[in-house]
């Protein structure tokens, strides 16, 4: 079915200055769109010399994010040109579109954020899955490259953060992760759980004021020893679990108590041994009372 460009909005096409919409062509799986670079000028990108000297034309056809249900395909009709500079290493370069498409990309710049986000959040296989419901065709191994390319994200020195233990192998092997607890977020991991390993670690982050653990002796050694001027707290959950313990002593420490009262005041002439003696009613028709004559 063709549709004009008029009917669909230019906000939903990846487009630029210098970009001109062509055909439209929908079918049941697809939307295909081509595109036509229109730009009257293109720079070297060596020597950023302006140039107008077309060389030739060539397709590209990069994967773009889908329209619903449909999978869209572009295809990309762009130029190369000439440098008009003798000297300059590059005689003949194709023109850039920055905002769209990166050179010798397969995925517009859209799709590449989308993608990579994907991949940084559910790994190779999850992601490939994911990224096989939103008509992408990306394998696990692409994926985790993607995953390796990305760029580490800067991150503030941490001021008041968690340590707890990991299994690496359960009951056998286990490490420490610390997170950061204002930022909510994992900074790091570390081999094993020994005061060394975490005392080394804190000598390094000069800044940290505040350390939440829980009551393992070993990560008690290793705050004193690479962070003495932090604050050891324990965390929610062991504060929680403490309060437990300290009230179950207590009731166990008590119980018997308890029930020797209970039993010392059950044993008193006229006192009853259950809790809460019935109340007897002096109303008409309870029992020991006449009853009444019509």
């Amino acid at each position: 079915m063709k549709i004009t460009p008029t009917h669909i909005p230019s906000t939903l096409l990846p487009l630029q200055d210098g970009l001109r919409v062509e055909a439209l062509d929908a079918d049941d799986e697809a939307l295909t769109v081509t595109l036509t670079a229109s730009a009257p000028v293109a720079c070297c990108p060596l020597c950023a010399t302006p140039t107008t000297r077309v060389h030739s034309h060539y397709q590209r056809q990069p994967t773009d994010l889908p329209w619903g249900s449909l999978m869209l395909r572009l295809i990309l009709r762009v130029r190369r040109f000439r440098c008009p500079v003798r000297d300059c290493p590059r005689r003949i370069f194709t023109e850039r579109l920055p905002h769209l498409l990166r050179p010798y990309a397969r995925r517009t710049a859209r799709a590449q954020e989308v993608v990579r986000a994907i991949a940084l959040a559910l790994g190779g296989e999850a992601g490939e899955r994911l990224i096989a419901r939103l008509r992408l065709t990306l394998s696990a191994a692409t994926v985790r490259r993607l995953i390796r390319q990305a760029q580490a994200p800067v991150v503030t020195p941490p001021r008041v953060i968690g340590v707890d233990d990991f299994a690496l192998r359960r009951r056998q092997r286990y490490g420490t992760v610390i997170a950061d607890l204002e930022e909510r977020t994992i900074i790091d991991l570390l081999p094993d759980r020994t005061a060394a390993t975490l005392a080394a670690w804190l000598r390094q982050q000069p800044q940290v004021e505040i350390v939440s653990r829980d009551r393992s002796p070993e990560y008690a050694r290793g705050i004193s020893a690479g962070a003495p001027q932090a604050t050891q707290v324990a965390d929610r959950w062991h504060v929680l679990r403490n309060l437990r313990e300290v009230g179950e002593r207590f009731l166990g420490h008590t119980a018997g108590a308890l029930a020797g009262h209970h039993g010392a005041r059950g044993s008193r002439p006229g006192a009853s041994s259950a809790p809460f003696a019935p109340r007897t009613s002096s109303a008409p028709g309870a029992a020991g009372a006449p009853p009444c004559s019509l």
